[in-house]
């Protein structure tokens, strides 16, 4: 963990990440966690939500915590404004790496889901599919050949590969090794190997909500689980890493937050805000 960070500080803003962070596989929030975050709010915080997930399937957590703050989707590659409606800024991947990666990633034998202005673009309905599905709440478009809706579209903001631990692990090194300088390749969960606009990430994109509503990065509190939210927990003040997080996650962090299932965002939250 880093030194020399205090939790006693007033902090303006929470930023976090939500599967295996803000809920867990039943994807329910549950009321201590809603409590605290009325807690923070009541203490003048802003709650930014910071996923990896695609905007129709954040918007639903949003309004159920009555969050009007700009919601971070795609693992910072779209920052959206909940009252208007609108895309404060929307970076798309560029579409000859986009069409190796994905040539490269059906020798995998791995799922694979192409994000294309909002909309879940997937080749076949294979058994991972079905269970992102239920996990999001998404309907998506089946089409033949990704590469056939993509000469007739705009280009696409994310691409995630859905696979065993092994293969996305594999394929995290061989992808993050050819396109290091091209393409952001991280990993969400364990079997998640996700491919997004070089540049973004849930820390970037955080720093520009933060200077939109004038906050320090001293001021903010950002919470994952994931090696997707490195950077962001490396911005912020505070970076808490939960208890499920891997160790590599945990050694970057400011603090060690318990377990998603004992819902260790409520208990920061309830120690520095209470």
């Amino acid at each position: 963990m880093r030194d020399g960070v205090s939790v006693k500080r007033s902090y303006r803003l929470v930023a976090t990440d939500l599967d295996g962070t803000l809920f867990d596989h039943t994807l329910v929030i549950p009321p201590r966690t809603r409590q605290a975050f009325e807690l923070a709010k009541s203490r003048g915080a802003k709650i930014v939500l910071a996923t990896g997930r695609m905007l129709p399937a954040t918007l639903p957590f949003a309004t159920s915590l009555g969050i009007d703050t700009p919601l971070i989707t795609y693992q910072g590659a779209v920052i959206h404004d909940p009252k208007s409606g609108r895309d404060i800024w929307h970076h798309r991947m560029p579409l000859a790496e986009t069409l190796e990666a994905i040539n490269a990633l059906r020798t995998s034998g791995m799922h694979l889901n192409l994000y294309v202005d909002h909309h879940l673009i997937i080749e076949e309905m294979t058994p991972a599919a079905a269970a992102y599905l239920e996990l999001t709440g998404v309907t998506p478009l089946i089409v033949p050949r990704f590469e056939n809706f993509l000469f007739s579209s705009t280009a696409p903001t994310k691409l995630l590969a859905i696979g065993t631990v092994e293969e996305a692990d594999r394929w995290h090194k061989i992808l993050f090794e050819r396109f290091e300088e091209a393409l952001y390749v991280t990993k969400s969960q364990a079997q998640f190997l996700e491919l997004a606009p070089f540049g973004v990430t849930k820390g970037t994109a955080l720093a520009h909500v933060a200077a939109k509503l004038n906050i320090q990065p001293a001021e903010i509190i950002a919470f994952g689980d994931g090696m997707n939210d490195a950077e962001m927990l490396a911005f912020a003040g505070l970076g808490v890493a939960m208890g499920n997080a891997p160790e590599e996650l945990k050694k970057i962090a400011d603090k060690v937050a318990p377990s998603i299932e004992e819902q260790g965002i409520a208990q920061v939250l309830e120690e520095i805000f209470g």
